[in-house]
């Protein structure tokens, strides 16, 4: 899906140098109607470049990608209204962009909420504990979670405040798709009883 749209996201951008070509006499284009000036075929360009950043950074997993997107679909919807009757199929693709803009908006606007609280949660505990694990605070767990932690080497060693889990996986969201590979992190904080997890594809 992600090379299938930054495919989407290079043709549609690539197109728009048609109307370069046509601003700068390159090529005559009598599928272009209106009348192009440079400048505006420089806009045509410059709309062609915000495209191409926008795919690279998204095959890049940058966070800054739908920004340039956004910008990239203006740009071209506005040109498109002006040459209506020969560019407007364009709309099409830019929708489909616009859209994965905004995925890709909330997406980023988690991912640093999520950071944030991974910052709260190590900043507040960044002072060692000296509280010893000992039998006595095991006694009330199941005989067999005693007895890991037993066979773990964790008696007698300071208590854990904060720990981090990061595990790769494959899900699907039933018998007859096909499995997703995915990539994920999760802390927990022990004082705080907070449990904090993302994940994302492979």
């Amino acid at each position: 899906m992600r090379y299938l749209l930054s495919s989407i996201i290079v043709i549609h951008g690539l197109i728009h140098l048609m109307g370069f070509a046509k601003a700068f006499g390159y090529a005559e284009l009598p599928q272009i109607t209106r009348y192009l000036s440079k400048g505006m075929g420089i806009l045509w360009l410059l709309t062609t470049l915000f495209f191409l950043i926008t795919a690279i950074s998204f095959v890049l997993r940058k966070d800054f990608w739908w920004m340039s997107g956004l910008i990239a679909v203006i740009l071209s919807q506005t040109l498109i209204f002006l040459s209506w009757e020969s560019s407007k199929f364009g709309s099409i693709a830019n929708i489909i962009i616009l859209l994965s803009c905004l995925v890709g908006y909330s997406t980023t606007s988690f991912k640093r909420t999520y950071q944030h609280d991974v910052s709260q949660i190590l900043s507040s505990n960044l002072t060692p504990t000296e509280e010893i694990l000992t039998e006595k605070d095991i006694k009330d767990l199941p005989a067999l979670v005693q007895n890991y932690i037993r066979l773990s080497g964790s008696l007698g060693k300071p208590k854990v405040k904060n720990f981090k889990i990061e595990f790769d996986g494959k899900i699907r969201k039933n018998t007859d798709s096909a499995w997703m590979k995915f990539s994920s992190e999760q802390y927990n904080s022990i004082t705080q009883n907070v449990r904090l997890f993302s994940w994302m594809p492979s």
